[in-house]
């Protein structure tokens, strides 16, 4: 009735099952998308081969993430084109640097990004080193702490990721007279972006960061005569 009171059954029709609904593609095939898109933008689009017009059924968008910049800078600068204390003009190096130097590292990153990690080549992540003596250091005698690998950039502002790392002893890759004793260390930024990563390795094409070692920071440590 207009009150909304029933007033007789004129027939039904028993229910049955619907058909399936797929809301989305397979999740193996939407996680081979993003691999293959890596931190390009774009789109994949799936066409019926069944419909004569071609008509693209599914538009699935990649969210690119990837590193815009990345910087390292040394506490002590030894190589940048300064005198020195006897009088030498010195080169300019800016990822040249001593051992147990602090360094500070600055990742300008694009996308959504949960984590930024950061590792070494092996030497650079010892914390006990020997040296062609047989002395022995370890890393938490020298700084007061130990490091594990990787380390998780702990500060960021917006999409810039910073964080300090005090190189520990490793063999030289440049003597003091410039020769080449060994090729750079390598450093090694990985992005998390829920479950997908993307590495970035730097030191081993010319004009990247890199770490170039040579010596020690106490090698520059002159006596100075009481006045």
């Amino acid at each position: 009735s207009a009150g909304g009171r029933a007033l007789r059954l004129l027939g039904s029709i028993p229910p049955k099952p619907g058909g399936n609904i797929v809301l989305t593609i397979d999740i193996k095939l939407q996680k081979l998308v993003e691999d293959m898109f890596g931190d390009r933008r774009g789109a994949l689009v799936a066409i019926d081969p069944s419909n004569e017009e071609g008509e693209a059924k599914l538009k699935l968008p990649v969210k690119a993430f990837g590193i815009e910049n990345i910087t390292v800078t040394g506490a002590w600068q030894h190589w940048r084109g300064q005198k020195n204390a006897f009088g030498q003009i010195m080169s300019n190096e800016p990822y040249r640097f001593l051992s147990m130097e602090k360094l500070q590292f600055r990742v300008e990153t694009r996308g959504e990004i949960s984590q930024v990690l950061l590792n070494f080549s092996p030497e650079l992540e010892n914390m006990r080193y020997t040296d062609p003596k047989g002395n022995s250091y370890d890393y938490v005698d020298e700084v007061g702490y130990s490091i594990k690998f990787p380390i998780h950039f702990n500060y960021h502002n917006g999409n810039v990721y910073n964080i300090n790392y005090i190189l520990p002893f490793a063999d030289s890759t440049l003597n003091w007279q410039d020769k080449r004793l060994r090729a750079p260390y390598l450093i090694k930024v990985t992005l998390v972006n829920g479950q997908r990563r993307q590495t970035l390795i730097y030191g081993d094409e010319p004009g990247e960061v890199k770490i170039d070692l040579t010596g020690n920071i106490f090698d520059l440590l002159y006596n100075q005569p009481a006045r």
